[in-house]
């Protein structure tokens, strides 16, 4: 009896291990926009399954994750100097490889169903390409300071930032509009990226985090925003509003 047990113990085992086992969601991903031979613009997700391995002083949490590349494709019908091809294509030579990072898949749900994918890219990578980028364009180095921006070389800024999901074999790229949404969804996930013009620096404040994939409501902007102007003096943005984004839904080939 007890043998016949464990046997049915291990027999309605069988499919939760099965599902474990297939859970991988590597492959290729991509959005695009026109044909590759004319005009076009493409991205491209390369999700692996090999694991990361963070370098020396790299933060990226407690949780393993795996590999992946990030690259782009384009062709515009101008080159003309200051376009927004000749900028992308100014950031896309300093990674002729794509843009390295680093992911992983969780049980977490937003309302519509999509499970979220812990996003990261390889801060200090991104952070010297970018140095130099500027140095090349400005022809100066970069005016803020290392240890100024390594303040925001934290895990959970990163991941709030790279919002994505994965639901029926496409990933889901939530993408802030402008400089102001990226401080007002990080602010809304939890942290409050306090730059001060008047003293020119630049602090992280924790505040009350609220799950990702939401928005605030009316009310919850009315109530955020009777401190939220005291507590921000001399600040860049010193009122709460809800963020923008733009969804790119990036289709398994």
């Amino acid at each position: 009896m007890k043998l016949t047990k464990k046997a049915l113990l291990l027999t309605s085992m069988i499919p939760l291990l099965a599902s474990c086992s297939t859970s991988s969601i590597a492959g290729t991903y991509y959005f695009q926009m026109g044909k590759e031979q004319g005009t076009h613009f493409g991205v491209y997700l390369y999700l692996t399954d090999e694991a990361y391995i963070p370098e020396e002083g790299e933060d990226i949490g407690d949780e393993s994750f795996k590999k992946f590349i990030f690259d782009a494709s384009f062709q515009f019908p101008t080159e003309e100097e200051g376009s927004a091809s000749e900028a992308i294509e100014n950031i896309l030579k300093y990674f002729p490889n794509g843009i390295p990072g680093y992911y992983r898949l969780t049980d977490e749900k937003n309302p519509k169903g999509e499970q979220r994918i812990k996003v990261g890219i390889n801060y200090h990578d991104v952070y010297d390409t970018f140095k130099q980028v500027y140095k090349d364009t400005a022809g100066e180095d970069f005016p803020v300071d290392e240890e100024t921006l390594e303040t925001l070389n934290n895990s959970a800024i990163i991941q709030s930032l790279l919002y994505t999901t994965y639901k029926d074999s496409t990933v889901n790229m939530y993408i802030p509009v402008s400089f102001d949404d990226v401080y007002y969804q990080l602010y809304w996930y939890g942290k409050d990226i306090k730059i001060n013009i008047e003293q020119f620096d630049i602090s992280i404040v924790d505040v009350t985090p609220h799950d990702l994939g939401t928005h605030p409501k009316a009310e919850e902007i009315e109530a955020i925003n009777k401190t939220f102007e005291t507590e921000h003096q001399g600040c860049l943005i010193s009122t709460f509003r809800d963020f923008n984004q733009v969804k790119m839904g990036l289709i398994k080939k």
